[in-house]
């Protein structure tokens, strides 16, 4: 992927562009990877705004990034039923990004039971007799 198409797509990490959550057959994301971090951008007057990293970024942020991807033309991060809520949402996140500047802190928000769940179910071998986990779901 060339650094220009580096935008916002649900379901991946806004910076690196790295799967974090997972599609049910319906093709929904409906679960989380073990990688998944939900993380809270910071911005120098206290504004909060909320978006899903895998934990590599969110050890390592690159904040110019993350909002050139948030605010990414192509972005889904304002993807709603609602289409005047995804404008009203763009549009406060312009505004303070351009009052403000690029976030200046991240702040952990994982929900605890996601971050829980899902490492201890990952980190058990419920699935070692097998050689791949997805041979459960293939009839």
């Amino acid at each position: 992927m060339r650094q220009n198409d580096n935008y916002y797509r649900l379901g991946y990490c806004p910076q690196c562009q790295t799967q974090v959550m997972v599609k049910n057959t319906k093709g929904i994301f409906d679960s989380y990877r073990k990688n998944y971090r939900q993380a809270d951008l910071v911005f120098s007057d206290g504004h909060h705004v909320r978006t899903i990293i895998c934990e590599n970024c969110f050890e390592n942020p690159d904040y110019q990034a993350l909002i050139d991807s948030i605010l990414h033309e192509k972005s889904e991060g304002f993807k709603s039923s609602n289409k005047k809520f995804g404008d009203i949402a763009r549009t406060y996140l312009q505004r303070t990004y351009a009052q403000h500047g690029a976030p200046v802190e991240i702040e952990d928000s994982t929900p605890t039971f996601a971050r829980k769940h899902f490492t201890t179910l990952i980190d058990k071998n419920k699935f070692k007799t097998m050689e791949n986990a997805n041979q459960v779901f293939q009839g």
